[in-house]
């Protein structure tokens, strides 16, 4: 009987995920749900709703991919020991979050948009990162592909 060793073919499906790439799934992957959820509220609702859904979706992706920028901004500037302008950094977030928060305001006091819909359209991180997080549990890991 000869002895033969199994070497698994590499995966090439296999992804390994990192900060950065969950960080960009988490707010670039909001986009193709609030496509989906615009083209409903078109279908099922008035012209209101899908404002609101588009306005809040909008902005919920402005804001969340501003909150990881600054927060790599700063954080890269504490590893390496400087302050890499640490406060214009968290500036910049705040203005992004203000201008956001103004403009939802505006389209809300006018009547342009339903809070009903922009609180749906704000969701669509929430539902983006439950899927992210589902797939994330269902992966298999090395082991269960073939480890012993």
């Amino acid at each position: 009987m000869s002895t033969m060793t199994h070497t698994p073919a590499p995966d090439k499906e296999k992804r390994t995920f990192t900060d950065e790439t969950l960080a960009g799934l988490s707010w670039a992957g909001g986009i193709p749900i609030l496509v989906v959820m615009c083209i409903a509220s078109a279908i099922f609702s008035g012209v209101g709703f899908l404002a609101g859904v588009f306005s809040g979706g909008c902005a919920v992706i402005f804001i969340h991919a501003g909150m990881y920028r600054s927060l790599k901004g700063v954080l890269s500037g504490v590893a390496d020991g400087s302050r890499k302008g640490g406060v214009a950094v968290v500036a910049g977030f705040l203005l992004r979050l203000v201008v956001s928060g103004v403009i939802l305001a505006a389209l809300l006091l006018q009547g342009w948009a339903h809070p009903l819909g922009v609180a749906a359209g704000a969701s669509v991180i929430f539902i983006n990162n439950l899927f992210l997080a589902l797939l994330l549990a269902t992966r298999k890991t090395h082991q269960e592909l073939g480890g012993m």
